[in-house]
């Protein structure tokens, strides 16, 4: 079993956004921050990918990453408590997963819950030997979403998802948690 690193929302992000949301986040231990330049986005991976990296930034993270930034395509509207976007059509959270199964992703997998007062929105899935391991976050400023993903090295392997249920539960058990059906 591997051994993890709880943050807050503010050390996952290297404090670089204006909201504090009250969730909690779960890293691999030994995992290390590496921002974008002047940017909000922050991705984590481990101390060598990272100097591997930072060496050559073409090169992919070897050992697999977390990615937490700005939404571009997904958005969270307030009055309807939906999420939308994401793509062709631009509809919702209740048609996500269609979306993703146009575009070739399989056992699609979109799940909607409240944690701790915010919106969150998991969708999963699998593309050949790519999993999807993603989720937005509403901000509940206007419309803005974050968007955390983890990446794996190909072939999928245990511990990736190891690392992804634990991210997973870790917002989950933020505090009160509830899955709202639609």
């Amino acid at each position: 079993m591997s051994v993890f690193s709880d943050l807050t929302f503010g050390e996952l992000t290297l404090h670089r956004w204006a909201v504090e949301l009250p969730l909690r986040f779960r890293l691999p231990a030994g995992f290390v921050a590496m921002p974008a330049d002047g940017g909000v986005q922050v991705w984590w991976m481990s101390e060598e990918d990272r100097a591997a990296v930072e060496r050559d930034d073409s090169i992919s993270p070897r050992d697999g990453f977390f990615s937490v930034t700005l939404s571009l395509n997904v958005g969270y509207d307030r009055t309807r408590d939906v999420f939308f976007g994401g793509g062709e059509g631009d509809g919702d959270e209740t048609t996500m997963a269609a979306q993703y199964a146009r575009a070739g992703v399989e056992d699609v997998v979109v799940e909607r819950y409240d944690a701790n007062g915010i919106p969150v929105l998991f969708v999963e899935g699998r593309q050949g030997d790519r999993r999807i391991a993603s989720c937005y976050l509403a901000t509940l400023i206007e419309t803005n979403a974050i968007f955390l993903f983890y990446s794996h090295p190909t072939p999928f392997r245990e511990i990736d998802g190891e690392r992804w249920m634990a991210m997973k539960q870790a917002i989950l058990s933020s505090g009160p948690a509830a899955r709202i059906t639609r």
